[in-house]
């Protein structure tokens, strides 16, 4: 069924479709194809309409050809480039397209390289990660750091480590950070408190971990949010990780470890 706008689009989807990379994407395909600003407007409403599902993936070509007024050659051109370099993320959600790539001359090798960079959970968590670590010592740290904490919270909350393994893990990232340890319990213990709270779960993360295979495989996806499933409104726990690192507050002596099997 056809959507009418990115409201109504699954929320995971809009999640992708805000990623920066895909900005810097266009702007390439602009100065490469020496697109004008009107035809670049023109060109995000026709790819906007797919996402949308009103045209298919194949029309590209035509509606390049019809909106934007490019020769047969050109209009080709510019379709496998925004197949590779943007439709291609969205396979779950409209179908395939790396057949139109390889059928029409493209590198898809090159461009599944570049998705399945983008696609993993170091890029795809890093703005999570950010938000968990605001106004902590971990805050504005280094991406290795950053990748490294996401690697911990995804392991917990899939059991395949424990909290003993969490605490270690999030020791060595604040090691490679230079940032002091006393940072560490505060952080695994909001960490434990969004997994008691269903803000992540085991499911929110097999959705990370499986994307780029998803999505470079062209397996429809299931588009209702894991976090938003497995949260109980009426227990979520609010926490804070501000309010966590607080000597005085009361939260501290209140955490518990997370379920083990």
């Amino acid at each position: 069924m056809p959507y009418q706008d990115f409201i109504e689009l699954p929320t995971l989807i809009n999640e992708r479709n805000e990623m920066d990379e895909h900005g810097y994407a266009v702007e390439d395909a602009v100065s490469r194809f020496q697109l004008s600003g009107a035809q670049e407007q023109k060109l995000l409403i026709i790819e906007n309409q797919i996402i949308f599902k009103k045209f298919l993936s194949a029309d590209l070509p035509r509606l390049n050809m019809e909106g934007l007024g490019l020769d047969q050659i050109k209009a080709l051109q510019l379709a496998v480039d925004r197949w590779g370099n943007y439709f291609l993320f969205f396979q779950d959600f409209i179908g395939k397209v790396s057949d139109l790539i390889t059928q029409n001359g493209g590198n898809l090798l090159a461009y599944q390289e570049r998705a399945k960079k983008l696609l993993d959970p170091h890029r795809q968590l890093r703005t999570f990660i950010r938000e968990v670590t605001d106004g902590s010592p971990f805050e504005r740290t280094t991406e290795e750091v950053e990748g490294m904490l996401i690697d911990a919270v995804v392991s917990f909350v899939r059991e395949k480590i424990y909290e003993p393994e969490l605490i270690a893990q999030v020791q060595a990232a604040a090691l490679k950070g230079n940032i002091s340890l006393d940072a560490v319990q505060p952080l695994v213990d909001y960490i434990q408190s969004m997994a008691r709270g269903g803000t992540i779960s085991k499911a929110w993360a097999e959705y990370y971990v499986n994307l780029p295979g998803n999505v470079i495989n062209a397996v429809p996806g299931n588009f209702v949010d894991p976090s938003a499933v497995a949260r109980d409104d009426s227990s979520t726990t609010n926490y804070t990780l501000q309010t966590l690192m607080d000597p005085h507050s009361s939260y501290s002596s209140n955490l518990k470890s997370f379920p083990r099997k």
